[in-house]
């Protein structure tokens, strides 16, 4: 999976950051892992400090047991 992440201002001067950062879903079985999301959208604020909590995605997996 690619995540494209993108960072916008609301005020001028409006300025703008992109990353992309690359995820291997690591699944030994024959059920792919689904994302509840295909887009996700949250407001942070610009002076939240650094290394903090922002947002949170799951996955569902159709196997059972340990590989579910």
């Amino acid at each position: 999976y690619t995540l494209n992440i993108s960072a916008t201002d609301s005020a001028p001067p409006y300025l703008a950051a992109f990353a992309t950062v690359h995820i291997e879903v690591v699944d030994i079985n024959d059920n792919d892992p689904v994302f509840n999301l295909s887009n996700a959208t949250a407001q942070i604020a610009e002076n939240l400090p650094a290394e903090q909590f922002v947002a949170a995605f799951a996955a569902s997996d159709a196997d059972s047991g340990l590989n579910g």
